[in-house]
């Protein structure tokens, strides 16, 4: 399976034909008008984004009105909405770690995760060796896999069911950890 990770409806086209399977666009069709009809065209599976503003500037002084995780809820309902009324079938819906968004909002959106599958959509997150590691373990992204590591397992077990990483082994453990602990509570549940 490949992906393509673009903003430009041109460059699905052209990955389209050498065989990609799914399209990540960080702007949710906002900076290429014909990114929702082109795959809607070729039904590649999407993965909707959240992004407050643009990558030079969403970091400069991100501001939630009514806090990050209701306003990108109700951005996953009126953008889901339209691509699904495009006949837009296969989403995947990303919360956009990092992406316009403090410290603080980033552990306030994983803390509440599990909010999103109301959507009844798979949630991918993105939060490998990102700022809101490393900044809170006082290093840099290089030394910023175990506090990785731990954030995913916060986020399986707040609903994630994608991870996006650098480091495919660690991820891979904490998924099966994850696993485990799911089985235990399946088995402990049965009667």
């Amino acid at each position: 399976m490949f992906s393509i990770d673009t903003i430009h409806s041109r460059v699905i086209r052209e990955a389209w034909d050498a065989g990609i399977s799914l399209v990540n666009d960080v702007s949710a069709g906002s900076m290429d008008p014909e990114v929702f009809s082109t795959v809607a065209k070729l039904q590649i599976p999407y993965v909707l984004m959240h992004m407050q503003g643009v990558p030079p500037d969403m970091q400069t002084a991100p501001k939630y009105e009514t806090g990050p995780v209701l306003e990108i809820l109700d951005f996953f309902i009126r953008q889901v909405g339209v691509l699904r009324g495009l006949g837009i079938k296969d989403l995947i819906l990303d919360p956009g770690f990092g992406f316009g968004k403090t410290v603080q909002d980033n552990y306030r959106l994983l803390e509440e995760l599990d909010v999103f599958k109301v959507l009844g959509l798979p949630i991918l997150v993105g939060l490998s060796r990102k700022s809101m590691v490393y900044k809170v373990l006082g290093t840099g992204p290089e030394d910023a896999l175990y506090g990785t590591t731990a954030l995913h397992m916060a986020a399986l077990q707040k609903g994630a069911t994608i991870l996006r990483v650098h480091d495919v082994a660690p991820a891979l453990d904490a998924i099966r950890m994850w696993e485990q602990l799911e089985n235990v509570r399946q088995t402990s549940r049965e009667p």
